[in-house]
């Protein structure tokens, strides 16, 4: 991104680790239709995208300013990822990506 000199309000980046762990905290599905269609995103992501659950990573983006700008910088951020085979996770996994940096550190903090 630096190279396009596309620069998002925050860049956080999830290693396989923190990915996993995000991943177990994720709450139980609410109902049998939210299961079966999460374990349809599972298998999009790991079977047809090719991506490998031990070494699938994450970033998460904010962006911030006049909607007409940050629409922009998104479509290109997005046509970036594309360009090295990313794909886009969508709002909501964003939001819990973010959120997920904060509690890392905490349980982190915790743990030593």
């Amino acid at each position: 991104m630096s190279k396009e000199r596309q620069y998002p309000t925050s860049v956080r980046l999830v290693d396989n680790l923190q990915f996993q762990f995000g991943a177990s905290l994720k709450p139980a599905a609410e109902s049998s239709w939210e299961a079966f269609v999460d374990k349809a995103k599972k298998f999009f992501v790991l079977n047809v995208k090719g991506f490998d659950a031990e070494k699938l990573t994450a970033c998460t983006l904010l962006f911030e300013g006049k909607k007409e700008e940050m629409e922009a910088q998104h479509r290109r951020v997005i046509e970036i990822s594309k360009k090295y085979k990313g794909m886009v996770g969508g709002s909501e996994n964003g939001m819990r990506g973010y959120l997920l940096t904060f509690q890392i550190a905490y349980v982190r903090d915790l743990a030593c």
